[in-house]
């Protein structure tokens, strides 16, 4: 985006001090972040990793955060280094340790009463504004509190006395130890992994462990279960070293006490867990979907994230997150959304069956030997040959349909629809109709799709962003709970964090035909710029090979070499056409380079080069690339949008 549009990143937004607003400070501005955030998102994360601080945060992590300390720019190369090494060293040789300790972190400049300012006596091209970053000041009381490791082990249901040991994921033991989790006292708070703090100590759990079981419901409501889990004391952690971190002038994010971050963080998702879906360690989500895409079989929903940032104070960020998931409900109705009347077409079954392979679902309708109801839950492993009347069961000769009307006294709405096959060495099948989808599951739709789905939702103005957090502020406020109580934790609604910027005027490029203004939110197509003073040495490749690679290249070096002769841009008419496997890369790339090919550009198949195409011509080899999908060449004006970004 232009960067004459500063307030429309809020996410992006750093707090600054309030003291000074004359004196604009070194850390990016939201004007700034706005100008950055349109293609560099990537480019940011290579900076990262050669250990170069990026100017601006990135919009992934949700809100601001300071990435280096501003009095010791020269110590970011160190650690960076360093965190490589650790790396290898599970793998590499002794001698890496070494190295490591040889590591030193020192500045190279003084250290300062304040920020530092800019060379000059601050910014004074555009009007100059104040924006509101989605941020708020923050206090918390200095209160230590014990951390305790928990993690379930074993689930085993009791019949006739004795325990049998149920296969379990790490993901469903999780899901049985919120049981436990939930009979702790109120001045307990658990991350939703394996840490849980606690204001008080819990009765007979001490730094040696523990282990017990304990009884939990059946989700089922099939059988008696007994969870076992360890529970341990691992250390205490205090809110006291995240103010002395902030009230430090020498402090840095080298020395960050990131065991207190993670305790308020844990207290924040925790006050309003009772009206929000808390998935994972971090997001809080709004119980009911934000959009149903169900043509499509995803569903949106929205959430919060809201996390302790130590800047120059302790200050609450929150912003916005859209996930998509699977839609939850009956299997039939969801298949319906999107196949219609369709779904009864035998031709459809094998597309239906890919677009539900491994889903879970739960079946109501078992009863035991006492005839009481219970649940059963399975992993989708694909449909029958033939519809619930049709699909024969062998050893009773008998249809699926006339089965279930038997045993269980269960007409079938839609006996012409396939069943759902239960398992993966056998033929058990369950009619489509009477299994339940099971919510939150990821979406199975194209990532595409989705991507596109969730930009829709997410770009909305920044005042409709600010009130939806405003919102969520003011429902924090109003239904703190007695954790919140007990660590004074106080959060001011109406006073998000104000920030002075500036907005910069329209940019402007040299073209051909001289200084140009550049439009908002478009290219421009006119000649470019400077002559390459001959004809560009180029190549095109086809990877991997495939029936339309001859059509689709010659067509890339006819319109490409067209459309630049009207853009000024001389090829050479006689590029080097060819196809190559994903395993002759490496030496497509060192034959081109011997050519001297200055240019190579990769018509794609499949989803499997690209990166290693970045990754050679990028990296190892210095050769440009530009990568495009073979549908892609059929869009209109895919030809002078790739010269676009080849200049």
């Amino acid at each position: 985006p232009p960067s004459s549009e500063p307030i429309e990143t809020p996410g992006s937004s750093l707090p600054m001090p309030q003291g000074e607003p004359s004196q604009p400070q070194a850390s990016p501005l939201p004007s700034t972040a706005a100008t950055g955030q349109g293609g560099g998102g990537k480019q940011k994360k290579k900076g990262g990793a050669k250990g170069q601080p990026p100017s601006s945060e990135s919009s992934e992590t949700g809100g601001p955060s300071l990435s280096m300390s501003l009095e010791e720019p020269s110590s970011a190369v160190a650690p960076a280094g360093q965190g490589r090494e650790a790396k290898q060293k599970k793998k590499g040789p002794k001698g890496i340790i070494s190295k490591m300790e040889s590591l030193t972190l020192e500045s190279s400049g003084p250290k300062l009463d304040i920020l530092p300012k800019r060379p000059d006596a601050g910014g004074t091209l555009g009007r100059p504004v104040t924006v509101e970053a989605n941020c708020w000041d923050m206090t918390i009381k200095d209160i230590s509190v014990l951390m305790y490791d928990i993690e379930a082990t074993a689930v085993s249901r009791l019949s006739d006395g004795k325990k049998i040991q149920l296969r379990s994921t790490p993901k469903s033991l999780r899901e049985y130890l919120q049981e436990i989790i939930n009979r702790l006292p109120n001045t307990t708070f658990y991350d939703g992994g394996r840490i849980i703090y606690s204001v008080n100590p819990l009765p007979g759990i001490t730094a040696q462990g523990l282990t017990k079981e304990e009884p939990i419901p059946d989700q089922l409501e099939r059988d008696e279960l007994v969870l076992k889990y360890v529970i341990k004391e691992v250390g205490r952690v205090s809110a006291r070293t995240l103010l002395e971190y902030v009230n430090d002038r020498n402090s840095c994010t080298f020395n960050i006490p990131q065991d207190s971050i993670n305790m308020v963080d844990c207290i924040l998702k925790n006050v309003n867990k009772s009206n929000y879906v808390m998935l994972g360690r971090t997001a809080a989500y709004i119980k009911e979907p934000m959009k149903v895409v169900g043509h499509k079989l995803f569903v949106i929903y929205r959430g919060f994230l809201a996390s302790c940032r130590p800047q120059w104070k302790v200050r609450l960020n929150i912003d916005m997150v859209h996930r998509a998931f699977f839609p939850s409900g009956n299997l039939a109705d969801i298949l319906y959304d999107k196949y219609g009347d369709a779904m009864s077409d035998p031709r459809c079954w094998p597309e239906m069956a890919r677009d539900i392979h491994g889903i879970r679902c739960e079946a109501g309708h078992y009863k035991n030997d006492n005839g009481v109801g219970y649940k059963r839950r399975f992993s989708v492993q694909g449909l029958s040959r033939n519809s619930a009347n049709k699909e024969m069961i062998d050893e009773k000769n008998i249809s699926v349909a006339a089965y279930f009307k038997e045993k269980y006294g269960i007409i079938l709405k839609y006996p012409e629809l396939p069943c759902v096959k239960t398992k993966k060495d056998r033929a058990d099948f369950v009619p489509m109709e009477l299994l339940m989808v099971l919510p939150y599951q990821t979406a199975k739709a194209d990532k595409g799709d989705i991507a596109s789905e969730v930009i829709r939702c997410a770009a909305v103005r920044p005042h409709d962003r600010f009130r939806e957090l405003d919102f969520y502020v003011k429902e924090f406020v109003k239904k703190q709970n007695e954790l919140a109580r007990l660590f004074q934790l106080t959060i001011n609604p109406l006073t998000p964090v104000k920030v002075p910027a500036r907005v910069l005027p329209q940019p402007r490029a040299h073209f051909a035909n001289g200084l140009m203004e550049l439009g908002r939110g478009k290219w421009n197509t006119g000649p470019f710029a400077l002559n390459p003073g001959g004809p560009i040495k180029w190549a095109v490749v086809a990877v991997p090979p495939h029936n339309f690679a001859q059509k689709d290249t010659g067509k890339v070096a006819d319109e490409l070499s067209r459309f630049g002769r009207q853009l000024g841009v001389q090829f050479d008419p006689q590029p080097v056409i060819r196809p190559a496997t994903f395993a002759e890369l490496r030496n497509v790339f060192r034959t081109f380079v011997s050519q001297g090919i200055q240019l190579a550009i990769f018509v794609l198949y499949d989803n499997r080069c690209y990166s290693e195409i970045k990754r050679l011509g990028d990296i190892e080899v210095g050769l440009k690339t530009q990568c495009v999908k073979s549908q892609t060449l059929g869009k209109p004006n895919v030809f002078p949008n790739l010269l676009l970004k080849i200049n």
